[in-house]
């Protein structure tokens, strides 16, 4: 019976109902289920799936909401819905209520299921199957999002008329395929709990961030596991199955505005200081709506008037960043600094999507493996640790090196870890990237190991020493197979031609180094100030390098000659993977610039979990606990951020810190 019924419902998708969407439409069908007929009410789920509505439509979503639906109800929604759903670009379902899995296959339940035995369910209840297939005919995503794990009424007496179909606690796991994703509010086999306020934990931190400028949709969701897990005490742990694409989906997008959807209408009013709360005021589903920015031409006023004056922290040495990495399709920026953390950034705007905390001292190295799953940082607590790119969970920790790890670096085939150490220890160290296997130590250096590098073929290893020297080894055996002469100091930095014939060194004698590859021959030195960080354009045809306190430079790798100088100081240095822009980190700042003009694209600040990001336009994206830690500095003069200031902030809801 449940497999014809199912079969009937896969055909009536296809053949009822509203006419299937167009492409880049918006579709979402919500219920919220509270008052069972033959079990205890549920305070929440009517609201939390009228506020899940509201916010889905200030996305541009063409909502059905549907509260306290009977089976025939939910039925005939669910097969209007997968018919409007067709050729969408993404389709979302959300319900919240009561849901039961038997026999490993998960059931959510209208208001009028009776369920006396376990053979009703499938004429009683909605399969998730059915829902998730409903969603799968989209062009970009299609997502499930259950809040209905709660501990359920029904399971205590239903009458199982098979021994081989369990009723168990909360749902199973399953395996959506295609672009479906399913969130749960609990792992499986775990129950959520419906909270004591407007909302339930899941729901209420889901409404706090979805509607985020910026926020990728699996960072969305890492961001909710995250904070309801600590308002839960780590009791309640949300999970998302499935797996999406390398691009990236956004149901708010990096401009404010829904990724399909231009703004229509005239400018909005310029935001009152009544709209910028205290530094400890609370977020709430009530203020979930990211504030619009000002029209362009009060924003360029506002800018004229303080055109001297530059936006700073109070804290500007509490955060200094040590490495940044940036991924292979160019869509996000991994940094890591001195308040032990590492973060994530959207690459395109320059905005903070996440912060991952695990390493109890300074972040030294950053590195992004080149097929985009996984995150590796080096620390000051002599730690290296695995983070998963699309989630920010923490892999694996691996150790090994007996001093701080200052180096690091991932083989093309994203197979081979390589890491380096400082002094007393100066080791490289390779490791298996699946296992977290240490499978060699190469010793050969006589002080700190600063940069390593891998060759594009990842069959060489190439690092450079304190001790003044370069060496090439043989990433087979460790084999030393050369070492450079006529470096003039202590190396700092290197890098690698994507063509694998230069190798380009930075060192504390102020010079950068050009050496040929192949033959280990120094080609020739360009003459700079004190240098600390050096990079290599992919078509190889320009070196950009950096130091703290002096200007950025272009040079010509082929000739040697000055570019461009900028009138900006910082190191690292990475540079996007189609060569087009290039960011720079330095002190609490982070700014991405354009290769060709060398003007900025965006500038981000951050403190702890807080940031601001300068926008093209001259306008903010910013935390709103941010606002407190901001000041106006010209000079050696500092003032509090002016109100008139503070209006050309475009404010995204303020997140709870872990």
């Amino acid at each position: 019976m449940s497999r014809a019924r199912t079969a009937i419902w896969a055909f009536l998708l296809l053949l009822t109902g509203a006419m299937p969407a167009y492409a880049g439409d918006r579709v979402a069908l919500v219920i919220g289920n509270g008052s069972y007929q033959h079990a205890p009410l549920l305070a929440n789920p009517s609201n939390d799936a009228s506020d899940i509505s509201v916010a889905l439509e200030r996305l541009s979503f063409k909502v059905t909401l549907l509260i306290n639906g009977s089976y025939d109800g939910t039925r005939r929604a669910l097969i209007d819905f997968g018919r409007r759903a067709q050729g969408a670009e993404i389709a979302i379902i959300y319900f919240a209520g009561h849901g039961i899995q038997i026999g490993g296959e998960n059931w959510l339940i209208p208001i009028d299921a009776q369920l006396e035995t376990d053979i009703n369910v499938a004429n009683e209840a909605i399969s998730l199957q059915s829902m998730a297939r409903a969603v799968s005919n989209t062009s970009k995503l299609g997502l499930v999002i259950l809040d209905a794990c709660r501990t359920n009424p029904f399971i205590p007496k239903m009458r199982s008329t098979n021994m081989s179909r369990a009723v168990d606690r909360g749902f199973s796991r399953v395996e959506p395929s295609d672009n479906v994703l399913i969130a749960y509010a609990a792992r499986d086999g775990t129950t959520a709990q419906d909270g004591m306020g407007r909302n339930s934990p899941f729901t209420r931190s889901l409404l706090n961030n979805i509607e985020t400028p910026g926020l990728e949709i699996r960072f969305l969701f890492a961001t909710v596991r995250d904070e309801v897990m600590a308002s839960t005490n780590r009791e309640q742990q949300p999970y998302i199955y499935g797996s999406l694409s390398k691009e990236m989906v956004y149901l708010m997008g990096l401009s404010g505005s829904t990724s399909n959807v231009s703004p229509v209408g005239p400018p909005p009013a310029p935001p009152t200081t009544a709209m910028l709360p205290s530094a400890n005021q609370p977020s709430s589903s009530a203020a979930v709506t990211p504030k619009a920015p000002l029209h362009a031409t009060a924003v360029a006023e506002v800018q004229a008037k303080y055109r001297d004056w530059t936006v700073t922290s109070q804290q500007r040495d509490e955060q200094k960043y040590w490495a940044v990495a940036i991924s292979r399709d160019g869509k996000l920026i991994a940094s890591g600094g001195n308040d032990k953390s590492v973060k994530i950034w959207n690459a395109e705007n320059g905005s903070l999507i996440q912060t991952l905390k695990g390493h109890t001292d300074r972040v030294w190295a950053i590195a992004i493996s080149p097929d985009g799953k996984f995150i590796v940082s080096g620390s000051n607590d002599k730690s290296i640790k695995i983070w998963d790119a699309s989630t920010g969970t923490l892999i694996r920790t691996l150790q090994g090196h007996t001093e701080s790890v200052l180096s690091l670096a991932i083989s093309s085939d994203s197979k081979w870890i390589l890491s380096s150490s400082g002094e007393r220890d100066n080791s490289i160290k390779i490791w298996d990237a699946s296992s977290g296997i240490l499978t060699r130590t190469i010793r050969g250096h006589t002080n700190t190991v600063r940069a390593i590098a891998f060759s594009p073929d990842g069959r060489w290893i190439v690092s450079g020493s304190y001790d003044t020297s370069i060496k090439i080894w043989a990433m087979a055996d460790g084999r030393l197979l050369r070492t450079l002469k006529g470096n003039k100091g202590s190396v700092f930095d290197l890098a690698i031609s994507s063509d694998g014939r230069w190798i380009v060194s930075a060192n504390g004698a102020g010079a950068i180094q050009v050496w040929n590859a192949i033959t280990g021959s120094l080609e020739r030195t360009l003459d700079s100030d004190h240098v600390q960080a050096v990079a290599i354009t992919p078509d190889s045809g320009q070196i950009i390098s950096g130091e703290d306190y002096k200007p950025v430079k272009l040079w010509n790798l082929a000739s040697g000659v000055l570019v461009r100088s900028l009138q900006v100081a910082g190191r690292p240095i990475a540079i996007y993977p189609d060569g087009s822009k290039f960011v720079v980190a330095n002190s609490d700042a982070l700014a991405g610039f354009d290769l060709a003009s060398g003007d900025v694209l965006w500038s981000s600040l951050s403190w702890e979990d807080k940031f601001v990001t300068r926008r093209p336009d001259g306008s903010f994206i910013a935390e709103q606990n941010m606002l407190a830690h901001l000041r106006l500095a010209k000079g050696s003069e500092s003032i509090p951020l002016p109100d008139d200031y503070k209006a050309v902030f475009w404010r995204r809801p303020g997140r709870k810190e872990q």
